[in-house]
């Protein structure tokens, strides 16, 4: 664009320039030649005015070797002879050599005027009671050509004034040279000047092509740069509102889009949750269903007479129901935690405190444990949490190692503290977790060892409970296998900055 711009700007000056100074040359060829005759005719014309003038001012006193001079002084290049035609001796008075061919030829032009041979009535001048002719002569002994004027004055001075015709011509021709230097001249320096008057222009319009280009892909940072009022400038700023106007537009497309996808994922992704939910909740209702259908089948068909078999069968269905009601409660409890739905209350409690009453509420779970509980710590140590969701955290915790420790082992709680946050760990001795099994256990309904889950009455949604509410705390959480057994861990901010 900027090329083509300056070349067509700059080819159209020339071009212009070009037709300007061939015109002129043309016109000079054909012009300048007749101004120049006409301007000899008149220069003429008032040199013999003037003699004129001089000769009817001064009278009977006329010094005619002083209207030669005098006239001379105005007119350098023009041969002047002057005849009086009533002296006798030494009537001619000129500024040119008297023995030379010129004043020969000049005299004969007097001559042929005294005896009126030389020109047409119809041809000459009258200036009061004086008359003159200007003609083109040849002269053959000078072979040259002349303008001659030849022309009386009170019909006794007789004027011949010569100027060359190879003045005129040279003239015309120095004229046109300086046509052709000038014209030369002005279209060079009106190149260069284009040249620059074009950039000048270009350069704008590039930059505005450039960030166009970036606009078209999305890039509305660079502006264009407006400078003064015309129509280029109004032209940048029109571009720079339309970048404003794409950028903020282009903005709200994309926030509508973000949150339209944001709600496809979300509606994606609660279409696969329930249908997940229904799948393991199918598959988990199943067998406490079955179970509490067979038994009560049992019971409405008299299977047994004996009053501690029926007892066992309502034991049964009421052990399989309230599983089942611990399942849903889980269930609901982990969906309000996945679709953030359960806010948080985020208090500063003593962490220490909420474990060690876990732990004797809990008793009753321990009763069928032979081993040993023990908290490293008993200090306080605050920490800034949902104090009910982190007790369900622990709770879960706890529970898991009381149905995987071994029978005479060691459940332990370690508090281990940094500068800013608290580790609660609570380990347990056992069997380690496979290590393929062990970034799974955070799964909904994923059981390592499902006959020993099923034996304890679990459902395999304690833990997917503690990584959801950890999630919601944005805080770290995870399992190891260490020596002995196997060490769950969640950690908590003891500074509120955090």
């Amino acid at each position: 664009m900027r090329a083509s711009i300056r070349l067509k700007l700059t080819c159209l000056l020339v071009i212009l320039m070009v037709i300007t100074i061939v015109g002129t040359t043309l016109v000079s060829n054909v012009v300048l030649p007749g101004y120049f005759e006409r301007n000899m005719e008149n220069s003429l014309a008032n040199t013999f005015k003037n003699i004129h003038v001089m000769i009817e001012n001064a009278g009977d006193d006329i010094d005619l070797r002083e209207v030669v001079m005098s006239v001379s002084t105005s007119s350098h290049d023009a041969h002047i002879v002057i005849v009086d035609s009533e002296k006798r001796q030494n009537n001619v008075y000129t500024n040119i050599n008297q023995q030379g061919r010129m004043i020969d030829s000049m005299l004969l032009l007097a001559n042929l005027w005294l005896h009126q041979e030389s020109f047409d009535d119809d041809s000459g001048e009258t200036l009061d009671n004086s008359y003159y002719v200007v003609q083109q002569n040849h002269d053959n002994r000078l072979n040259a050509d002349y303008y001659d004027l030849t022309g009386s004055v009170d019909d006794r001075y007789y004027v011949v004034i010569r100027r060359s015709v190879s003045f005129v011509k040279e003239s015309a021709k120095a004229a046109e040279e300086v046509f052709m230097l000038v014209g030369l001249v002005a279209t060079i320096i009106g190149s260069i000047a284009m040249m620059i008057v074009a950039t000048s222009f270009a350069t704008p319009i590039h930059n505005m092509a450039a960030i166009a280009k970036k606009m078209q892909d999305l890039d509305f940072d660079a502006k264009v740069t407006v400078k003064g009022n015309d129509e280029i400038a109004a032209l940048g700023t029109a571009m720079n509102d339309l970048s404003e106007r794409l950028e903020h537009t282009i903005s709200e497309l994309k926030s509508a889009n973000a949150e339209l996808s944001e709600d496809i994922e979300k509606k994606e992704q609660i279409d696969e949750m329930r249908k997940e939910f229904l799948s393991h909740v199918s598959h988990e209702l199943k067998t406490p269903i079955a179970l509490i259908q067979g038994y009560a089948e049992g019971l409405k068909e008299n299977v047994s007479d004996d009053p501690e078999s029926r007892e066992f069968y309502c034991e049964v269905i009421m052990d399989e129901a309230n599983k089942m009601n611990t399942m849903v409660k889980k269930l609901l409890s982990l969906n309000e935690l996945e679709f953030g739905n359960n806010r948080l209350d985020i208090q500063r409690f003593d962490i220490v405190n909420l474990a060690g009453n876990i732990i004797q509420s809990s008793e009753i779970l321990m009763q069928n444990f032979k081993g040993k509980v023990t908290m490293s710590q008993t200090e306080p140590i605050y920490v800034w949490a949902d104090e009910y969701m982190i007790s369900e955290v622990f709770t879960n915790y706890l529970t898991n190692a009381l149905n995987h420790v071994l029978p005479d082992g060691e459940i332990r709680i370690d508090f281990i503290q940094s500068e800013k946050e608290v580790r609660v760990q609570v380990f347990n001795t056992g069997e380690h977790i496979p290590e393929e099994d062990i970034d799974k256990v955070w799964v909904k309904f994923y059981k390592v060892d499902k006959a020993r889950t099923r034996e304890y009455g679990g459902s395999g949604i304690g833990l997917s409970i503690v990584s959801a509410t950890m999630e919601a705390h944005n805080k770290d959480y995870g399992v190891e296998n260490v020596e002995g057994g196997v060490s769950f861990y969640f950690c908590l901010d003891t500074d509120i900055s955090c």
